[in-house]
């Protein structure tokens, strides 16, 4: 009803896509995936895990965009590398300190992994923890890369390697 009344609409995120000519404001995760996946290579690093949400769309974007740089330059990620962890496992984390997620992670996942592709910083300074934990040493063993680019990697040791989102632009 607005559209036909003429009144301008713009969407910040996301967009309904029964809607036509609307604007939308929104970040390209996609992209930065691919920025990461880039930076992953550069650095030699080949053999990369995943520790993503399972209830996040752009989740799968920031992977999309970390298979296209490995695709790019032929190289694969195998499906098994990943692992999705749940909302309820989060609010645990966050609530209860629960890191039993993470650590299931670390015990399974990271045996041959040279780096791990986070959804975000929190996910990733939590990670760095139970690593260092396991005796893991962070970037040397094994290293960590994430999304946002918050105050945690700069009070994170070591700092976590971090895309900034333009949440402000």
């Amino acid at each position: 009803q607005l559209q036909l009344q003429g009144t301008h609409i713009l969407f910040i995120g996301n967009v309904l896509s029964s809607l036509h000519q609307v604007n939308t404001i929104s970040i390209n995760y996609m992209e930065g995936g691919k920025l990461l996946g880039d930076y992953l290579i550069l650095q030699g690093l080949r053999n990369i895990c995943a520790l993503l949400p399972d209830f996040i769309d752009n989740a799968k974007e920031r992977y999309l965009g970390l298979q296209v740089a490995f695709r790019e330059k032929n190289l694969s990620i195998p499906s098994g590398n990943i692992d999705w962890y749940s909302h309820k496992q989060l609010q645990l984390l966050r609530t209860k300190k629960d890191t039993s997620f993470l650590l299931s992670f670390v015990r399974s996942r990271l045996t041959d992994c040279d780096a791990v592709f986070c959804y975000n910083d929190e996910i990733a300074y939590s990670l760095i923890k139970e690593l260092t934990y396991a005796g893991i040493s962070v970037p040397e063993q094994i290293s960590v890369i994430s999304f946002d680019n918050s105050y945690l990697c700069s009070i994170s040791d070591p700092t976590i390697a971090s895309v900034g989102l333009p949440f402000h632009e």
